[in-house]
């Protein structure tokens, strides 16, 4: 049975992987490495809208990693085999974009093999993802073929590599219009194949267009080595049993993968200074790269859901700190979201952080009533109602009380106060102020006797 058609009779969709290896023939038989599949719950496409792949970024570490090392078998210490390691099959990463004019497939190895540097007993590594979108499957495959072996000796499918279709047949669909690369790491940076497929050709095979919010599901990837001469026609060495996968890949909408592109940022130490109304409110937070330093000179903004779609924006320091400052605060008492932002550019991308901002309501009091005395028979009283000791608390009503009985209501003016014209000579006079919900708490002034 050939390599193709071992694969081609398995939905190749996750992976249960059972390993049954007939020691006396390892090294004789086809060594099927590593089944991957894709476990978060959506993995977002990128935004670019170029005609070439974005460049993986060296050092990626993002979170849809495979775990390190876990492909098998690892040939060390198996008497006789030149492989050393398991590096050339170790999956680290996969993820597939679409683009204005392109469907790409990234798919990180931890080393894939130069083929100058293949062991004698090596013949081929080969690399294959599959996924699909509706009823239809896409696969794509990479061989990579040790130079030393003759063309007659390689397994019989290897005119098919690279591998780039849709459905079975014809196998062609994509092959003839698209391309596949090897972008090789330097350890500890993995080595990279990247597939590119014209969108409008992938769209025309589907007969429809793919819309932003689609997914690809039932992502898997394998990796497969071949070392012997007899190794195309057998694969008793090793039973896999495969079981169905509902992971899925979302592509469209503006999100870009961490993994590729500028380098990711972050925001962190977010800090809302809690406040009351009228006061103001301290805002504050540091942008960071993605090793954790500090990054100056970048323009953060902090936008308060006010329901006024209030923005801020500061500056970051040396230490990579910007702080804003919101206010004088007009909202109610409550609970505000702040959003901190980072827009971004052409060396970074974007971030966001987000925290709370507590509004509280505000006390308030009265200064000591003065009385003038315009004439023998007439009293005039003003009341000055302030917060925080000394800021006015304008246009708010304010009643009069003469002997223990409301007799005037008049709102405060601009500098908090408001007057009564109309008391005696010997009466008892008091204000009072009942507050406004959310705002400010009720006060009243001591009682007088004018």
């Amino acid at each position: 049975m050939s390599l193709r058609e071992h694969l081609d009779e398995r939905p190749v969709s996750a992976f249960t992987v059972r390993r049954r290896v007939n020691l006396p023939r390892r090294l004789s038989a086809l060594l099927t490495a590593s089944m991957f599949a894709i476990t978060p719950a959506v993995l977002h496409a990128s935004a670019d809208t170029g005609t070439d792949p974005m460049t993986p970024r060296l050092g990626c570490t993002h979170a849809i990693n495979d775990a390190p090392d876990d492909a098998h078998p690892d040939f060390t210490g198996l008497g006789g085999s030149p492989l050393a390691s398991n590096d050339g099959l170790d999956i680290k990463m996969i993820d597939v974009r679409l683009t204005d004019t392109q469907l790409q497939v990234f798919l990180a190895i931890k080393r894939i093999p130069l083929p100058t540097a293949m062991a004698a007993d090596e013949e081929t590594y080969r690399y294959r993802i599959n996924f699909s979108y509706g009823v239809k499957t896409f696969t794509y495959g990479f061989e990579q073929v040790n130079p030393t072996w003759p063309a007659q000796a390689l397994p019989t499918d290897s005119s098919s590599y690279p591998i780039m279709n849709i459905g079975v047949t014809p196998a062609e669909d994509l092959k003839s219009s698209s391309t596949a690369v090897i972008r090789q790491g330097t350890a500890p940076d993995p080595s990279w194949i990247i597939f590119t497929s014209p969108r409008d050709k992938v769209e025309a095979i589907l007969g429809a267009p793919i819309p932003d919010g689609a997914a690809f599901t039932k992502v898997a990837v394998i990796t497969q080595i071949y070392t012997s001469p007899a190794m195309h026609s057998t694969n008793d060495g090793l039973d896999t049993t495969l079981t169905p996968s509902q992971d899925s890949i979302v592509v469209g909408g503006a999100a870009a993968d961490a993994c590729f592109g500028p380098p990711p940022t972050s925001i962190g130490s977010v800090s809302v200074a809690p406040a009351n109304v009228t006061d103001n409110s301290a805002m504050s937070a540091i942008l960071l790269d993605e090793n954790g330093k500090a990054l100056s000179g970048k323009s953060l903004t902090f936008a308060v859901n006010d329901g006024k779609g209030t923005k801020l924006t500061a500056t970051t320091d040396a230490n990579g700190r910007a702080v804003a400052t919101y206010g004088p605060i007009k909202v109610h008492a409550g609970t505000y979201p702040v959003t901190v932002s980072f827009a971004g550019d052409t060396s970074l991308k974007a971030s966001t952080a987000t925290g709370t901002l507590k509004v509280t309501t505000e006390a308030t009091a009265f200064k000591p009533l003065k009385v003038a005395k315009p004439s023998a028979t007439t009293r005039v009283v003003t009341a000055t109602l302030v917060e925080d000791g000394t800021h006015p608390v304008a246009g708010v009503p304010v009643t009069w009380w003469i002997n223990g009985k409301k007799v005037a209501t008049a709102k405060t003016a601009g500098n908090g106060t408001v007057v009564l014209k109309s008391a005696k000579p010997g009466q008892t006079v008091q204000a009072k102020f009942a507050g406004v919900t959310g705002m400010f708490l009720a006060a009243n002034s001591k009682a007088v006797k004018v």
